[in-house]
């Protein structure tokens, strides 16, 4: 065996999938760049898949022959992967009190063992629930806590999140840093994301992680990216008992239709993948692996991942016996009762201290007063259509990017009208969609990468012409198409 992953959480490292001897490296960039040139061929599988989740799923990668363990994995010598069976869920009743009790007690442990002897340790807070808890079990336990802790906040000055974990850090007696950051530190988040993130996902998602370029090596940076889903069983606002399968589809047609019904096939597979060894059960139970390996694995984790060249980096509630705690709870009872009664227990601040998301407290009763206070930490959208427009212009629309063969390119016209005319809500997906476009083509520069297939701009355009007949009834004369 030449490497194993975590059941949950922590790294998940890159393997060529054909090379001998086998060996592991710890960025895309190193993985890809290892692979011989002649072999760098673009993978639209993964394109496809960033188009639709907005991440890539399973060990997809830019590259095909380069793969991205996934947890609870081992590599043998021969390239190939042996999944472990996942923590398991199961079905036990608690009152959330006590389950506050226990979560907390499970919680502090593992983030006393993560800091260990270190000096210095860095606190990703915001004004959220799952970052607060975080403060509040360290703050509980300062007596055993050696290290000088320090906050971090990044975003504007005068939102929520950065003035709530202002409050906690002046309130817990701790250093408070606050990082602005803006369109030319977003630039350099697409480009390192093009080349150090292998394109994954979009570099705006790096927010302020460079920042601690200038921290020591044995300093420790603490963030609760997974708080959220496994203390509440909350992804991106929705709990897990109203979660919905995975759905695929060409969003906004970009993939070369030639390439679609394969795209789709590998991207069903790996997608599927995160419940490897699962027993059955409800499928609410196979869509929270397939959120938390695909989405906050791939997604959030490789963002988050970014910190790790720099210092130590420990991402709260992914211990085994946190995860295996709140997994076999419930799934009714992972809600915000328990984080609700944690907070009384650790410190009456964090129970009536407004949520970010609502400016409403965990009491029910506290409102924030203050009206100037922004809801958002930043203004992704403002810098990428006006400061970075034509640098992404310049990248998302180079015909040497259409040449990689798989865009399809009355789409492809298609979003560049529909990034030019629109502003506001009906231009998000267009600018998601540029920036990823964009990152390709850096990526296409930095790693000299070779056409999945050969795109022929005028070729192609005319063979387009009876598309829309086609795509008309193949998909009932509906949207995009799904599976």
């Amino acid at each position: 065996m030449i490497c194993r992953t975590a059941n949950f959480g922590n790294v998940s490292p890159y393997f060529i999938g054909n090379a001998q001897p086998q060996r592991v490296y710890l960025t895309a960039e190193e993985a890809i760049l290892a692979v011989p040139p002649a072999e760098r061929i673009v993978d639209p599988v993964g394109i496809l898949e960033i188009f639709n989740f907005h991440h890539m799923c399973g060990m997809r990668t830019l590259v095909p022959s380069v793969k991205k363990m996934p947890w609870r994995a081992e590599l043998m010598e021969d390239g190939t992967i042996a999944r472990l069976p996942p923590i398991p869920h199961g079905l036990a009743h608690m009152d959330p009190a006590e389950a506050a009790r226990e979560l907390c007690r499970l919680l502090e442990a593992e983030l006393l063992e993560a800091i260990g002897s270190r000096k210095k340790v860095y606190l990703l807070l915001t004004g959220g629930y799952d970052s607060r808890m975080v403060a509040g079990v360290l703050h509980r336990a300062r007596q055993q806590i050696r290290a000088e802790i320090v906050v971090v906040s990044w975003g504007f000055e005068k939102s929520r999140d950065v003035q709530y974990a202002r409050r906690l850090a002046e309130g817990f007696g701790w250093d408070f840093v606050h990082v602005p950051y803006g369109a030319d530190w977003t630039w350099k988040n697409v480009e390192c994301m093009a080349t150090w993130g292998g394109a994954e996902i979009a570099g705006t998602h790096l927010h302020a992680m460079n920042w601690f370029e200038h921290a020591a090596k044995d300093d420790l940076v603490i963030a609760a990216s997974y708080g959220d889903s496994i203390g509440r069983a909350e992804f991106s606002g929705v709990h897990l008992l109203n979660l919905q399968g995975p759905r695929l589809q060409n969003n906004a047609q970009l993939i070369h239709p030639f390439l679609e019904e394969e795209c789709f096939r590998q991207a069903r597979e790996d997608i599927a993948s995160s419940w490897a060894l699962v027993a059955d059960g409800p499928d609410c139970i196979k869509w929270e692996h397939h959120q938390q390996e695909n989405y906050m694995r791939r997604w959030i984790g490789h963002a988050m991942d970014r910190i790790r060249v720099f210092t130590g980096f420990h991402q709260a509630f992914t211990s085994d016996p946190v995860v295996g705690f709140m997994w076999g709870l419930c799934p009714f009872m992972r809600d915000g009762a328990i984080y609700a009664q944690a907070f009384k227990q650790l410190d009456a601040r964090l129970y009536s201290l407004p949520w970010a998301r609502t400016g409403v407290a965990p009491d029910g009763t506290t409102k924030e007063t203050d009206p100037e206070l922004l809801t958002d930490y930043h203004d992704y959208e403002r810098w990428c259509r006006n400061e970075l427009a034509e640098r992404l212009e310049a990248h998302a629309f180079n015909g040497e990017l259409y040449k990689l063969g798989f865009l399809f390119a009355p789409a492809w016209n298609r979003l560049y009208r529909h990034w030019k005319s629109y502003r506001g809500a009906k231009a998000t997906g267009a600018i998601r969609n540029v920036v990823v476009l964009a990152q390709f083509d850096l990526a296409r520069q930095r790693f000299g990468l070779l056409p999945c297939r050969p795109g022929h701009y005028w070729r192609d355009r005319v063979r387009s012409l009876a598309w829309p007949v086609i795509h008309g009834i193949r998909s009932g004369f509906g949207g995009s198409r799904r599976t």
